[in-house]
């Protein structure tokens, strides 16, 4: 009794929900629920003394009279809401509703009834702001009355005849436009948007009720009872008519209460819609069965021909008869009924019972075309072939088993019954259609179904497993699939997946995921309604059932494969783009680590082949232990497939050790040679380049020596910045390129030292005060090399005619400079025969100068310097053949006079005085008629001696 008192009290409940529902749309009458108050409350108060496995038949049948009572009430009520809003709330009036529809039908009328409410207050609001300025108070009271009670009660009906008078009331006070003169014309009636749709609407419903209306006057054989398929047709097609006619009635009604009322078109071309699909549907069926119907009447019950004719028609209906019955008895033979462990034999057994003894029935009504002793041996056989023995044994009956070289034999004696010599035309129509009504019955028994039972049943079982392995399959494809795209699309980090192939590879992912959902979502439905059809008591229900069920399975799954297709198609691309990928970034990380360890390496060797950079065996162990383990990390980054993220950290971290080895060797490498660079700076610093003499001939060479100075520091420089930016594997060619420019700017620095030394002692001699004597020598042997020239280059310009000789000549007057003179001799005897002679000292001194200062300061020493110039000087300013100097100039006689007369009386002449006075004078006179030359020269020699003194002294 606890299901039942559980499903009493689930009952009332139910009940108590409904009435709330159909509260909410209108109230129901006064005193209308007394009944249905009374008989609630006694059955509760019954449920209340019984206990819940006390049985009580009572109980059962004030339910079912209280279920009775108050769904005829709610039906009552319903209907009667409904029927002026002209609603259909139930399409199946006729049928008897339970509790869970009543309540179903209930919420949906409910919720039409507030979707149509709230489309007329949302109607009315809008006409109430259009008439506010122009209606009295009366009529927009009324209208927000109405608006009120639709917002408060919102499934609560209001009658369209209500709405329809409000809004005539309200259309005289809308706001007209303005409008010019014109002829007065009747105004014209707004007309519905939607009218247009339910004017084509009715034209396809007329048509289709005029094909009803002539499928509705088809007529038939009234002997079709007597076929049981004409009967089964004409059945169908008389309840198809009444189905179409009931949706004809109901959409003319509709079409009558609601056509005048716009807020309810939407409505009326849902209706609309609904019964033509429906007369469509009904018509068609109907078009199908009548062929049908037609075709068999004609077939069954031929009309009235010549006896030949019909006899022959008989014959014809008779083999077909005979035909089907021996493949019915065929197919009987080969049952197998002996399977006693299938369970499902015993329903065969008792369907074959069954059909054995109707068919003997149906045989017995036509007398006239069966033997009856035949049909009992026949039926007898049958029986005992079902395994019905007990009633053979009983009458001691000797039957033999039927087999299938019998049947032919057993047909003919069943059938072939002799006829009488005269026979009318109704007598062969009666075996007409007594044949073919056996004939159909016999079609009509699934006999080949059970024979092929187990075959289908093996085949369910079959496509059964097929279906798991199917499913089986394309899950493990799936995870697969997934796996094999996952395996390159976790290895990536997520920030390469704003372009390329990862974006593309989530997205697939996804799809994936959703579609392994869909798969796993289509077996469960599956494998449940397959244990509804095992539930089956018809085992032929079940092999067909499932046929059809595991069809559509197989097209799903079928489906379902083809979409793996494509996903796979999409998959292999991106996999194969996702390796490449992850297989580039990792030869990117081995690429840096491959780099950073050869430098590595080669700074190893490097502190190992330089011993002057202390590096203890601890930071030598250290450095070998980085390399080591950036060795092995490069082949284990070769075939790891480890997320790029690790295998990038880890990457960094060794190349982060390696990069610390080797600036710790470049800190060291530049610890040692800060010294000797600093040094090469403040050497270049103290040794500024100096100012010279303009007649210091090393003051190019000097400068030549300061610039490679300066460059062999540059190149140091340069060096010592770039040590900053070196490469573990450039430290052996640097410290080479290094130690070449350290020699070199050594020797570029001991060079320019030298000449700076060299420099500053010519500086030297170039302020000695013998020095400065030799260039006044030089001086007055110029000046008076230029004042010759000068003087008497004209003259010998104008005596030469010689083009070679007179271009000397003009260059010699351009440029009287010496040492740049360069002319013949002969040529500048020809202008003043003092010329070449002042020209040969002045080469003479000049030479001696030149070796003084000269930049092998080496060539000449201070006192080797004086010696020469006193000598030379001597010799051409302070000899005894100064008179020499005036040869050419004044007259031979007059030269052998001063020479051999006026020399000799001079010199005694300043003897004597120097006598007489009793000084000691140095001897110096000028030969009494020399030239302005030899004066000179003998004055400026007398001079020099005073002024040149030994340097010793």
């Amino acid at each position: 009794m606890g299901k039942e008192f559980d499903k009493a009290l689930n009952a009332l409940d139910k009940i108590e929900k409904i009435l709330s529902v159909v509260e909410t749309i209108t109230p129901f009458p006064p005193h209308s629920l007394d009944a249905y108050r009374l008989c609630a409350q006694s059955l509760r108060s019954q449920l209340s003394s019984l206990s819940e496995s006390e049985p009580n038949s009572d109980v059962k049948h004030s339910l079912v009279k209280l279920k009775s009572l108050i769904k005829n009430s709610i039906v009552s009520h319903l209907d009667n809401i409904t029927a002026p809003l002209h609603l259909t709330w139930n399409p199946s009036p006729e049928n008897t509703l339970s509790l869970t529809e009543l309540e179903m039908l209930a919420e949906n009328l409910a919720a039409k009834l507030i979707d149509h409410n709230r489309t007329i207050t949302k109607s009315l609001k809008m006409l109430r702001k259009k008439i506010a300025a122009r209606a009295p108070q009366e009529l927009l009271v009324e209208f927000d009355g109405i608006i009120t009670k639709l917002e408060q009660s919102p499934a609560s009906p209001v009658l369209p005849e209500t709405i329809h008078c409000l809004k005539k009331k309200a259309k005289a006070y809308k706001s007209k436009p303005k409008t010019l003169a014109a002829p007065i014309e009747e105004a014209k009636e707004p007309q519905s948007p939607l009218l247009k749709t339910i004017e084509v609407l009715r034209a396809q419903l007329e048509e289709q009720l005029e094909i009803h209306t002539q499928l509705a006057k088809q007529s038939f054989l009234p002997s079709f009872s007597e076929d049981c398929l004409l009967s089964d047709w004409v059945t169908r097609y008389q309840e198809k008519t009444i189905d179409a006619d009931k949706a004809r009635l109901f959409i003319t009604g509709r079409i009558q209460h609601t056509l005048e009322y716009p807020d309810y078109h939407d409505i009326l071309i849902s209706e609309l819609q609904r019964t033509i699909g429906l007369l469509k549907e009904t018509n068609q069926q109907r078009n199908e069965l009548a062929e049908k119907i037609l075709a068999r009447e004609a077939l069954v019950y031929p009309p009235e021909l010549d006896p030949a004719v019909l006899e022959q028609l008989m014959l014809t209906a008779k083999i077909a008869l005979k035909k089907q019955f021996e493949t019915f008895l065929l197919t009987f033979c080969v049952i197998d009924i002996n399977n006693k462990d299938d369970k499902d034999t015993p329903f065969f057994v008792k369907n074959l019972l069954q059909f054995t003894n109707e068919l003997k029935q149906k045989f017995q009504k036509y007398p006239a075309i069966v033997h009856s002793g035949a049909l009992d041996k026949l039926h007898d056989q049958l029986l005992m072939h079902l395994g019905e023995k007990k009633r053979f044994l009983l009458l001691r009956t000797a039957l033999s088993k039927m087999e299938a070289k019998d049947i032919s034999a057993l047909s003919n004696e069943l059938l072939d019954v002799a006829l009488p010599p005269k026979i009318d035309r109704q007598m062969y129509s009666k075996a007409i259609a007594a044949y073919y009504n056996l004939t159909a019955f016999i079609d009509g028994f699934p006999i080949q179904s059970i024979k092929n039972y187990h075959v289908l049943k093996e085949i369910n079982v079959q496509e059964h497993l097929q279906i798991l392995s199917k499913e089986k399959m394309i899950l493990s494809d799936i995870d697969a699939l997934t796996e094999g795209l996952s395996e390159y699309f976790h290895l990536l980090p997520e920030v390469l997946g704003e372009h390329g192939p990862w974006k593309s590879a989530r997205k697939l992912l996804g799809e994936l995921e959703t579609f392994r959902s869909e798969v796993e979502n289509e077996a469960g439905p599956y494998g449940e309604e397959r244990e509804k059809i095992l539930e089956l008591v018809s085992p032929l229900d079940r092999v067909h059932q499932l046929a059809s069920l595991q069809e559509k399975r197989l097209d799903q799954i079928a489906n379902r494969t083809k979409i793996l297709i494509e996903l796979q198609k999409q998959a292999a691309p991106l996999i194969q783009m996702l390796k490449q990928q992850f297989e580039e970034k990792k030869k990117g990380l081995r690429q840096r680590l491959n780099d950073e360890l050869v430098d590595a390496e080669a700074a190893l060797r490097f502190i190992q082949s330089t011993p002057e950079l202390t590096f203890n065996e601890q930071e030598t162990s250290e450095f070998k232990s980085a390399v080591e383990l950036a060795t092995k990390l490069m082949s284990t980054v070769a075939e790891s497939k480890e997320n790029l993220f690790k295998l990038r950290r880890e990457t960094d971290v060794a190349i982060n050790q390696l990069k610390s080895q080797t600036e710790q060797v470049k800190e060291k490498l530049k610890a040692h040679i800060t010294p000797c660079f600093n040094k090469a700076n403040a050497l270049y610093e103290n040794y500024p380049y100096p100012l010279l003499d303009e007649d210091n001939p090393l003051q190019f060479s000097l400068k030549k020596a300061h610039e490679n100075l300066k460059k062999t520091l540059g190149t140091l420089d340069r060096a010592f910045a770039g040590l900053d930016t070196l490469q573990g594997s450039e430290f052996k060619e640097w410290a080479n390129r290094w130690k070449l420019g350290e020699t070199r700017f050594i020797s570029a620095f001991e060079h320019y030292q030298q000449k700076i030394l060299d420099a500053m002692e010519i500086e030297r001699r170039l302020k000695t005060k013998t020095y400065k004597t030799s260039c006044e020598i030089l001086a007055k042997l110029e000046t008076e090399f230029e004042r010759l020239t000068q003087k008497y280059i004209d003259q010998a310009i104008h005596k030469t005619s010689n083009e070679n000789e007179l271009a000397q000549l003009q260059q010699l007057k351009s440029l009287p400079k010496l040492p740049l003179v360069e002319c013949k001799k002969t040529l500048m005897d020809r202008v003043d025969p003092r010329l070449h002679t002042l020209a040969s000292m002045h080469a003479e001194f000049r030479g001696i100068n030149q070796d003084y200062i000269n930049e092998n300061v080496r060539l000449s020493q201070d006192e080797t310097y004086f010696s020469e110039l006193k000598a030379s000087a001597d010799k051409h300013f302070r000899n005894n053949n100064m008179e020499k100097l005036s040869d050419g100039i004044r007259h031979k006689w007059v030269q052998f006079l001063r020479i051999n007369v006026f020399k000799p009386l001079q010199a005694l002449s300043f003897n004597l005085g120097n006598y007489l006075k009793s000084r000691s004078q140095e001897l110096f006179f000028v030969t009494f008629g020399a030239c302005r030359t030899e004066r000179e020269l003998a004055e400026f020699g007398h001079d020099l001696s005073s002024r040149l003194v030994s340097p010793a002294a």
